[in-house]
């Protein structure tokens, strides 16, 4: 991967059968992930686009994919931050199936995408009460744009089998921090995460967790470049309106823990400040201490490939 984190390519050869593909592509580069049994990532890779086109990117991810001798293996593709929206909206009484297409012409004027080249998915929030409306998120992303990535997967000797947005593959790390949890998945509280991407744009997201489901998602005001330093103000009005949600609204326990996917640029400072002024244990995640890393791996080197290797888990 670029970067100085490396991983020994001939290790892949041994172990073909049993590894899980994920790959994601924007204008900017290629992220591509192979995990393999008990947790080991075998080989991660980000290759920046820069001077090159889309076309030269995928020579170069299927000269690797041969090196791998991954040709014709199953590939997640991961649509990152900003490649889809996500809509809140009251589910219908009807089938899955059925609602996609009535929400499609419901969706004039949510969404700037093309209403005539829409990929639709959905999937529901967890029902707390009778006097709350049940919720689905609707999950959008051009159609042209998903085929134009099915056809560089393909181009370069990958099947893809499967499509998933960042937030569902962040639904695996939850399933990271029960297993290394003391306390059972059922017995533990609601907690709150906060996620971060960068590819092109920067998204910070929060999501709201009880019991390995997400009970609210929600974008954070951007911030602007990667670089630009967090804003400690809102990041404390978006926990404190979350945990008045959960309590509140949900009537859901008060959440006592707020966990950091790896971002690098987190300062001890902000930690601290939200710590004490919100009374919550504060983590930032570090794969390290889930995941079979040889060599350990920064949270920068992390950060870059986050939501491919959480999709590569699934």
């Amino acid at each position: 991967m670029e970067g100085d984190y490396q991983l020994k390519i001939p290790t892949v050869k041994e172990r073909a059968p049993t590894v899980k593909l994920s790959c994601s592509i924007d204008e900017e580069a290629y992220r591509f992930v192979v995990m393999g049994q008990n947790n080991e990532l075998i080989f991660s890779e980000k290759n920046a686009l820069t001077h090159k086109s889309l076309k030269e990117m995928t020579l170069v991810l299927g000269e690797r994919v041969d090196e791998l001798n991954l040709i014709a293996a199953p590939c997640q593709l991961i649509l990152l931050p900003g490649q889809y929206q996500l809509i809140l909206m009251d589910a219908l009484q009807m089938s899955d199936e059925d609602m996609i297409k009535a929400f499609r012409w419901r969706l004039k004027g949510l969404t700037d995408y093309d209403l005539k080249d829409l990929a639709i998915d959905l999937f529901s929030l967890p029902t707390v009460s009778s006097v709350v409306p049940k919720k689905v998120f609707v999950a959008l992303t051009p159609l042209s744009v998903l085929n134009k990535y099915r056809q560089l997967l393909q181009s370069a000797y990958l099947e893809p089998t499967s499509i998933t947005i960042a937030d569902m593959a962040l639904r695996n790390c939850l399933k990271l921090l029960a297993q290394k949890s003391d306390v059972k998945e059922e017995e533990e509280g609601p907690f709150v995460i906060i996620s971060n991407a960068n590819n092109g744009k920067t998204h910070d997201k929060l999501h709201l967790c009880y019991q390995g489901l997400f009970y609210l998602i929600r974008e954070l005001v951007p911030r602007g470049q990667e670089d630009e330093a967090v804003d400690l103000s809102n990041i404390l009005a978006e926990i404190e309106r979350s945990v008045d949600y959960c309590v509140n609204v949900l009537n859901l326990p008060e959440p006592k823990r707020l966990i950091f996917t790896p971002w690098e640029l987190l300062s001890g400072d902000l930690v601290k400040s939200i710590k004490e002024k919100l009374n919550l244990d504060v983590v930032i995640l570090d794969l390290n201490h889930y995941l079979t890393l040889t060599p350990p791996m920064s949270l920068k080197d992390q950060h870059e490939i986050f939501y491919n290797i959480m999709g590569a888990l699934s």
